[in-house]
């Protein structure tokens, strides 16, 4: 994921979005029927939640805690891709994958828990969700709107 993040960074999107799931460690922290959702720039968060709000697609902000990058630390590279030992693995692979975007507005919705069901929910079958595919496309017509005042 770190080299399609650097390709796509190199060709200065306005935003970067990702969905994954790295680590399953989301799942302690919001269970199965929320997405967490990681980034550098409040703004492009902020979208995303109201986005999931208007579709259904719950998401739930952790943070990018810096001092947690001392958890990546590595004596013989500039980073390890793994936390050293248990901790908020969510959030130290969200520090991983923030190397990787030069500095551009950057989000990670991370579905461990939302991107399979294991029985029916919520008129949902079991299997792949999809979940995220609803809210990012309301995220680009939303952004949209707002760039050109034609709503959608």
């Amino acid at each position: 994921m770190s080299d399609v993040l650097s390709y796509a960074a190199e060709r200065a999107p306005s935003a970067i979005l990702d969905v994954a799931t790295l680590t399953y460690s989301t799942i302690r922290a919001v269970g199965i029927q929320i997405t967490s959702v990681i980034g550098n720039d409040d703004a492009l968060v902020a979208d995303i939640r109201r986005a999931g709000v208007a579709v259904g697609d719950p998401y739930w902000q952790l943070p990018l805690w810096e001092p947690y990058r001392e958890l990546i630390a590595s004596p013989v590279a500039d980073l390890r891709n793994e936390e050293i030992g248990e901790g908020p693995g969510a959030i130290t692979a969200a520090l991983f994958l923030s190397e990787f975007v030069g500095g551009r507005p950057w989000a990670h919705l991370d579905t461990g828990g939302t991107a399979f069901l294991d029985e029916e929910t919520d008129g949902l079958e079991p299997g792949a969700t999809g979940h995220g595919v609803r809210s990012l496309i309301r995220l680009v017509l939303d952004r949209q709107t707002a760039t050109t005042g034609e709503s959608s």
